[in-house]
Order: C-alpha cells, then sequence, then structure tokens
C-alpha cells in the first residue's frame, strides 16, 4: 500500500468514513440560496449535524436576519442551531442595520 493510501485508510473511521485529525487545516462553507424558499437552513443544519456525529467540530453563523424577521424574537435557524446541535453561534445582523450598512460608503468597525 502507498504512503498515501495507508495515511488515507488510517483516517478512515468503520464503514469509509473519513476522520479529521488535529493536524488538518481548517476548512469554511459558505451557503448561499438560489432562490427563495430553497431549504438553505434545513440543509445547512443537517450538514452541521451530520459533521458532528462524524467527529467534526462544527460552527454556524447566520450572518444577516431575513427581511421578515420581527425584532426581538429570535431567528429560527439560529434557535435549531443552538438546540439541536448544541452550537454556539452569534445573533444575525438585523436585516435593516445591514441594508443601511450596504448604503454607507463604508462600513462601521
Amino acid at each position: 500500500m502507498a504512503g498515501r493510501e495507508r495515511a488515507a485508510a488510517a483516517r478512515r473511521g468503520r464503514k469509509g468514513i473519513v476522520t479529521m485529525s488535529s493536524r488538518t487545516r481548517q476548512r469554511i462553507f459558505y451557503l448561499v440560496p438560489v432562490s427563495a424558499e430553497a431549504g438553505l437552513t434545513s440543509l445547512a443544519l443537517s450538514l452541521v449535524r451530520a459533521l458532528q456525529l462524524a467527529g467534526v467540530r462544527v460552527g454556524f453563523i447566520k450572518p444577516i436576519s431575513q427581511p421578515e424577521f420581527v425584532a426581538g424574537e429570535q431567528d429560527q435557524s439560529v434557535h435549531f442551531a443552538r438546540v439541536l446541535c448544541s452550537a454556539e453561534t452569534p445573533d444575525p445582523i438585523p436585516f435593516d442595520h445591514a441594508r443601511k450598512w450596504c448604503g454607507r460608503a463604508s462600513f462601521p468597525a
């Protein structure tokens, strides 16, 4: 068995699942919807949970809330990430704030 094949085999868990070691570099996935109601939240949270179950350390962030989000209520995707996936995630920026920032010459620091 070649060196690469041996290393890959060593990283495989049962059933051929590749596990990540502490030497593996960080990966960032940025998921964007292709249309409204595309199921992005369901996909993203399912991916987070599947990676967690595979032993991967995973985070979740929703940068900007939906336009229809009601101030004072908790964003559902953030709630599910915290409750179902035990992910520590910040609250998203309210849509109106993001829209105002985009209209300025520069974003606040």
